[in-house]
């Protein structure tokens, strides 16, 4: 078993895991096809087709690094 399982993305209405984010990636796999995003993500349920949103834990941290680079020429 993983020491950490992550934080697990679950859909709303029914249950069904919609993906699982470690390390500020969120992890989201369906059949033969795989996928590791960061940010803010909306899927589509396969099973009750309600649509869930989610913002993965490091991106929030992303953007306010990047929003703190000094600007040139102030």
């Amino acid at each position: 078993m993983a020491k950490n399982p992550g934080r697990c993305w679950r859909c709303r209405r029914c249950g069904t895991l919609l993906g699982v984010e470690r390390g500020g990636k969120l992890h989201l796999k369906y059949k033969n096809a795989q996928y590791m995003v960061e940010g803010t993500v909306t899927a589509v349920c396969h099973r009750c087709n309600e649509l869930s949103a989610m913002m993965t834990t490091g991106s929030r941290q992303d953007q306010d690094a990047r929003s703190e680079t000094p600007r040139s020429g102030a």
